[in-house]
């Protein structure tokens, strides 16, 4: 199930968090994304890419979705 997940998102999964994280998701096509905006909190979406919100036991329950093909964690610009 953890072959979805980028190399940092995978170490998040095996760990465990708390709360909420954003997550950037790669759909096989843009017509999944109907279905998977109806369960998760979607921030942005942009063609097959969606940017979601989700806690530890969500993020679990996608990566059993078919539509789902990737899952990385999304950055955040910090200013010094």
């Amino acid at each position: 199930m953890t072959e979805k997940l980028d190399p940092k998102a995978r170490v998040m999964y095996s760990e465990g968090y708390q709360g909420e994280r954003d997550f950037k998701v790669l759909l096989k096509d843009p017509s999944c994304g109907e279905e998977i905006k109806g369960k998760y909190r979607v921030k942005s979406k942009q063609g097959n890419i969606l940017i979601l919100s989700l806690t530890y036991s969500e993020l679990k329950n996608l990566l059993k979705d078919e539509c789902v093909q990737y899952v990385s964690p999304a950055q955040r610009l910090e200013f010094k």
